[in-house]
């Protein structure tokens, strides 16, 4: 039986957690439903669709999206205000320059998604190319009758050489 690609199971789960269908979810962020149904489960997503699906819903936690670490949605970013009335120069300065320091985290963050996507998406490909390759052999072998297996094909490769 083949597997759920892991990166859909979690856009599953998440789903599920927030509570919405699946619809919703791909009227939202603009991915086809055919990606979350029967066959189309089993294909890995693109990084341009990951990328719209965390754009669309900032709450979940780039990590756990692509790595699986946990937590599944980002930690709430609101400031509390303290019931301190006395505001002065220093804490602004202080203030922007959190701000700013956050600011550069984002951006950095965003460029690592940015990068990590694309790895991701390159990497897919790569697989493909490599799936088709590995059936064309196999199916050489098969026309041929001498596919018992691995082992056989490597005995058959051995022999070529």
């Amino acid at each position: 039986m083949e597997k759920i690609s892991p990166i859909k199971e979690k856009i599953l789960s998440f789903i599920e957690n927030k509570g919405i269908t699946k619809v919703e979810f791909c009227d939202k962020t603009g991915i086809s439903y055919a990606n979350l149904k029967g066959k189309g489960l089993l294909s890995e997503i693109g990084g341009a669709q990951i990328g719209k699906i965390l754009s669309t819903y900032t709450e979940i936690n780039p990590d756990w999206l692509l790595l699986g670490t946990e937590p599944m949605l980002r930690e709430p970013t609101t400031k509390k205000i303290k019931n301190d009335t006395s505001i002065t120069s220093s804490k602004i300065i202080d203030n922007q320059d959190e701000d700013s320091n956050n600011n550069a985290n984002i951006q950095e963050n965003t460029r690592l998604i940015t990068e990590l996507l694309e790895r991701l998406e390159k990497q897919s490909e790569v697989i493909g190319v490599l799936k088709s390759e590995n059936k064309q052999l196999r199916n050489q072998l098969a026309e041929k009758n001498t596919y018992h297996g691995p082992d056989a094909a490597d005995a058959i490769c051995a022999d070529a050489v």
